[in-house]
């Protein structure tokens, strides 16, 4: 029998739990999508599953949460399970996917299975999918190829034939607020605010619960970056903005585009920002660069924020725009 506590990480999501538990019995297995709107579960759901292959306990109760190989899992160490993310602006490059393809055929270091989790499926390009191929065609028989996207019509046909897919769900409110009360410290009142803002999904219920909401977390990573002149830094903050909404998207263009125009403002004699909470990243950005340069970075983060509607995918809007935005900070003013 599986815990009960691994279990309650997947509430409603009756038919992942199937794959796993027939996964952790000897059901062959060797490619599989899970797909899902962010905050759904993907990630736990493909972990869980990773878990089950590589945990030593009997087929019935994997994985089983104690022994050596799903405590490695817990804390992503395990040798056997690799998590890779796309190595670009636009997604997982040929060459990525090829030296995963050539890693996959060593046989594992400790446990009977090898499992490769896809975490950006939805930027698997069609050069890069063509080029996992054969990894979904003739796998080893120890090997599980898992992608994760929020929607599977993103992959080529080709690829989706091969796996097996199943979908994560919003969590009903009942079973959102069973989840929250076991997971968070908080009152009833703030509880139903959660569930209110997360549309069912847990993780953004619980990043509601956290206390500063995750838009403004992540728009003041952005201009924090920004401010810093620091590219790197600006892919990992707008990306983390992936697994948002539109309207949440839109919403940190909006901030970000608000605290640029508080550094221009500042610059220009204002004594205080319009956005307070952003006060410290927006002095920051006053200090970093000239009026000119202020003014630049304003218009391509107005720009973001006008066109999010445009845009079919996330991530073709946060790559867009990061290559904009970083190139307003470094192009030579005339």
């Amino acid at each position: 029998m599986i815990p009960p506590g691994l279990r309650r990480r997947l509430r409603g999501n009756a038919a992942v739990w199937q794959l796993v538990e027939a996964a952790a019995g000897g059901a062959p297995l060797h490619a599989c999508i899970i797909s899902g709107a962010s905050g759904t579960g993907k990630k736990t759901a493909a972990r869980l599953l990773a878990q089950a292959l590589v945990c030593t306990a009997a087929g019935e109760t994997r994985p089983c949460g104690v022994c050596a190989a799903c405590r490695k899992a817990e804390k992503d160490i395990h040798p056997d399970i690799i998590t890779l993310y796309r190595d670009n602006k636009t997604g997982y490059s040929v060459d990525a996917v090829r030296a995963a393809r050539q890693a996959l055929y060593i046989m594992p270091n400790e446990a009977a299975r090898k499992v490769y989790i896809f975490a950006d499926g939805d930027f698997l390009l069609p050069a890069a999918q063509n080029a996992m191929l054969k990894m979904l065609e003739e796998p080893p028989a120890y090997a599980l190829i898992i992608l994760l996207c929020e929607d599977p019509a993103s992959l080529l046909e080709t690829v989706r034939s091969r796996c097996t897919e199943v979908r994560t769900e919003r969590l009903p409110d009942s079973e959102l607020r069973a989840l929250l009360a076991e997971r968070v410290d908080a009152s009833p009142e703030e509880i139903d605010a959660a569930i209110r803002s997360a549309a069912g999904s847990a993780g953004a219920a619980t990043a509601f619960l956290a206390g500063v909401p995750e838009t403004e977390r992540i728009a003041a990573d952005c201009c924090a970056a920004l401010a810093a002149a620091d590219e790197a830094a600006l892919y990992t903050a707008y990306f983390a903005a992936e697994r948002l909404s539109r309207d949440e998207l839109e919403a940190v263009f909006g901030m970000v585009a608000a605290v640029v125009g508080d550094a221009l403002a500042l610059r220009s004699g204002a004594q205080t920002p319009a956005l307070p909470q952003f006060s410290e990243v927006a002095q920051r950005l006053r200090a970093a660069f000239s009026p000119e340069r202020l003014k630049r970075i304003y218009d391509q983060a107005r720009k973001a924020y006008d066109h999010t509607a445009l845009y079919l995918t996330p991530g073709n809007l946060l790559a867009a725009t990061v290559a904009e935005l970083f190139g307003a900070v470094t192009a030579r003013l005339k």
